[in-house]
């Protein structure tokens, strides 16, 4: 009987030790596999969102660039169009005005000037309008008149006119471009 009853306890005690080293592997299994499938979805769900990211921001990235560079572009070429524009036109109006002006003006201001009022207006004028005249005739566009325009007086009033129409036409032309 003894025999008998130790083989039973023998028994019962290797079913329920298989049955408890079966669960705790079991157990142990489980948790690995789904540590591992965790790591693994973890990765490629990370690398899909990187790659959908990097996407959009290079996408946002090439909008802003292009916009950019088309607005330095479009300054830049308005810049150099207007510049050009404006030495062409103010060459063609001065070298015109130049021929008008000796024509018509500094004859009637040889005629209307007297002696005296000549010479105080060169006295007091000569001075000041020999400094601008320098600073204005070092550009090149203003050599011409400086050439055909020998007398003071015609001096102080090409400059005058020349001031108002260049900037009447800036302004046009201003205008007319970035319209």
């Amino acid at each position: 009987m003894a025999a008998v009853l130790a083989n039973v306890i023998f028994k019962l005690v290797a079913v329920v030790l298989a049955n408890g080293i079966f669960k705790l592997i079991a157990v142990v299994l489980a948790n690995l596999i789904f540590k591992l499938m965790a790591v693994v979805l973890a990765n490629v769900i990370f690398k899909l969102m990187a790659a959908v990211l990097l996407n959009v921001i290079f996408k946002l990235m090439a909008v802003i660039l292009a916009i950019g560079i088309f607005k330095l572009v479009a300054v830049l070429l308005t810049n150099v169009i207007f510049k050009l524009m404006a030495v062409v036109l103010t060459n063609v109006i001065f070298k015109l005005m130049a021929v008008i002006l000796a024509i018509g003006i500094f004859k009637l201001m040889a005629v209307l000037l007297t002696n005296v009022v000549f010479k105080l207006m060169v006295v007091v004028l000569a001075n000041v309008i020999f400094k601008l005249m320098t600073v204005v005739l070092a550009n090149g566009i203003f050599k011409l008149i400086a050439v055909v325009l020998a007398n003071v007086i015609f001096k102080l009033m090409a400059v005058l006119l020349a001031n108002v129409i260049f900037k009447l036409m800036a302004a046009v032309l201003a205008n007319g471009i970035f319209i």
